[in-house]
């Protein structure tokens, strides 16, 4: 568990809603044997949504609304996820700590100037983190990477979209979540693709052999939902 999470009391847990990638709910589906369905739910996506304020969604109805795929909330306690495990009244624990969405791995950490630090907004305490102790090389890998499956989750709903403009799919939330994960899945079982790219993916200054590894990427995202919607 990271050093910082260990006196967490769950806030981050509880009151924010987390937007996660097909990426996402495929390691989860995986790990915990649960259908896409019972992971997420639709959000209908507002400004601020998503990677940097990119508020983009998939379109699940007739009125043209955007939404977005986040983490379902607890039975119990619909402020909270729905793997937040109480352990008593002041401590809580993620449930799936090992297979948590990518958004929770790096979380609270941003890139800022070049530098990784703190959101403002973190609910975590002012001494959780110790700066001088953070694995920053771990931290720039995990936030490179969901980087590129951000990047990977606009090619897919992209491609969703234009399906359902031109009447090759008829939409619903359930229909698209299983798009997506069938795509999702695609991309994750290819091995030829070069995987290592995505922990360099915002890398300062790409090289030519790493910019055309991000394009072939991509690339391969899209072939993969073409195929997907051709199903």
């Amino acid at each position: 568990m990271s050093e910082g999470c260990r006196g967490c009391t769950g806030h981050c847990c509880r009151d924010i809603v987390v937007h996660v990638t097909p990426f996402d709910v495929s390691r989860i589906a995986a790990a915990q044997s649960l259908d896409p369905l019972q992971i997420v739910e639709p959000r209908e996506t507002v400004p601020g949504d998503g990677q940097n304020g990119e508020a983009f969604g998939a379109r699940i109805d007739a009125t043209g609304r955007l939404f977005s795929s986040v983490l379902r909330k607890g039975a119990l306690d619909q402020s909270a996820c729905q793997f937040l495990v109480h352990l008593d009244d002041d401590h809580a624990r993620c449930g799936i700590y090992a297979d948590r969405p990518r958004v929770c791995i790096i979380y609270p950490f941003v890139v800022r100037q070049g530098s990784i630090d703190v959101r403002g907004d973190a609910r975590c305490g002012p001494g959780d983190w110790n700066m001088a102790r953070l694995d920053y090389a771990s931290v720039r890998r995990e936030l490179a990477a969901y980087s590129a499956e951000w990047h990977a989750c606009a090619r897919i709903v992209e491609a969703w979209n234009g399906a359902v403009e031109q009447g090759n799919r008829s939409p619903s939330f359930a229909s698209f979540t299983s798009f997506a994960h069938r795509v999702a899945g695609a991309v994750a079982s290819d091995t030829s693709l070069d995987v290592g790219v995505l922990e360099r993916w915002d890398e300062a200054q790409l090289s030519a052999e790493l910019e055309t590894a991000r394009r072939a990427w991509l690339d391969h995202v899209s072939i993969a939902a073409q195929s997907a919607i051709r199903e």
